[in-house]
Parts: C-alpha cells; structure tokens; sequence
C-alpha cells in the first residue's frame, strides 16, 4: 500500500509471507522455510531529478529444529538510498545500509551485515509502473553443521494507481 502525503512524497507499506518447501525428505527436515515480512519506506523527491529514501523493516524466519537447533531468527534492517529521476517514464536508485539478525538460539547471539540494493522503475502507462531490483545480503547463522548464506534476490513490482489519487496498489 502506498499513500501520497503531497506529489513530492510519500510512505509505502508492505507487508508477505513466504514458504519455501524440498520434494527430498533429507532436504526439506534442513531447509524448509517459512519467513513474515513487514517493511515501511519513505520517498521524497528533493528536486527535479533527485530522490531520497529511507526505509526499515523487519523479517521473521522460521524452520523445523534440526539436530537439536533452533536456527530460526528475526532480522531487522535500515537503508537509506538515492533516486535519479531521467524521466516521467525512468528512474533509477541505490540503496544502502545495515541489517542485523538475532537468532532464537540464543548461544548464537546476533550479527549484523551490510545491505544494499539497486532498482530500476519504469512507468508503461501514466496509472502503472514496473519495477525491478536486485539485492544482496548476508542471512544464516553459523551453527554448525549449516553455513551462512549470501542471498541475493531479484524481484519485481507492479504498481497501479486508484481512482482514488491517494491510494495506491502494489503487486
């Protein structure tokens, strides 16, 4: 959901649950996964061509304990990023930050990384616009016998606008 506050600025909401699931029996008592995600952005046109944003969010994993550990956890993260604005039709942005995860398994404790994305926003009619970004990070926890995972996502958006101009349709 996105609300306009003015023509220059405004806050999206967001909000998805995820479940990821292995055919192979071995496989899928390590690796299933379910994850919650919650996020808010805020998004500020400075000037003709240039945007900034900042946004947080939070994401909940969970799996099945697996030889006596706990590996879900909850990791939050803080970005604040930069648009440029070619035209009405094209933008392009950067994103950068931190994340942190804490784990259930508290012998674990917590680790941060850093976060960062690029995107790119392209509007096919006046109401609706694409989006695609590519993001990178760093999820998992060190417990032995599972490894740390860079994870990078590639994801994309479509956005329509209402016929109410404050309201705005994402999928």
């Amino acid at each position: 959901m996105n609300y306009a506050f003015s023509r220059l600025s405004n806050v999206d909401a967001y909000g998805r649950y995820i479940i990821k699931r292995y055919d192979d029996s071995q496989v899928s008592l390590q690796s299933d996964e379910d994850r919650a995600d919650a996020a808010l952005q805020l998004w500020t046109q400075q000037g003709k061509n240039f945007v900034l944003l900042a946004s947080a969010g939070v994401s909940k994993f969970g799996y099945e304990e697996y030889l006596g550990v706990d590996r879900g956890f909850d990791s939050i993260y803080v970005v604040a990023g930069l648009e440029e604005v070619f035209s009405q039709n094209f933008r392009c942005g950067v994103r950068a930050g931190f994340q942190n995860a804490s784990y259930n398994d508290k012998s674990q404790g917590s680790e941060s990384s850093p976060y960062g994305s690029i995107s790119v926003q392209m509007s096919t009619m006046p109401s609706t616009r694409i989006t695609a970004s590519l993001s990178h990070m760093i999820r998992e926890a060190f417990i032995f016998p599972f490894s740390s995972q860079e994870s990078t996502e590639f994801n994309v958006r479509l956005d329509w606008d209402s016929p109410i101009p404050e309201l705005r349709f994402a999928l």
